[in-house]
């Protein structure tokens, strides 16, 4: 994902995904918050109970359960 394509999302949910190849397990959920200039910070709740926590765009893709 690209910060551009992170702003144009905020309020939508995200999968962050730590590195290529990595066990489900690994892969959180959450809603965009905000943009910076450097980072997209996600809601992670209950875990961040409402605050966004900096997550590098390159970590996230727009997320699409089924």
């Amino acid at each position: 994902m690209t910060l551009k394509e992170a702003q144009d999302n905020i309020g939508v949910e995200v999968m962050y995904i730590p590195y290529i190849g990595c066990p489900k397990s690994q892969i959180e959920f959450g809603l965009i918050t905000s943009v910076n200039d450097k980072y997209v910070f996600v809601n992670f709740a209950p875990r961040t109970m409402g605050r966004g926590e900096a997550c590098r765009p390159e970590d996230l893709k727009l997320a699409q359960r089924r």
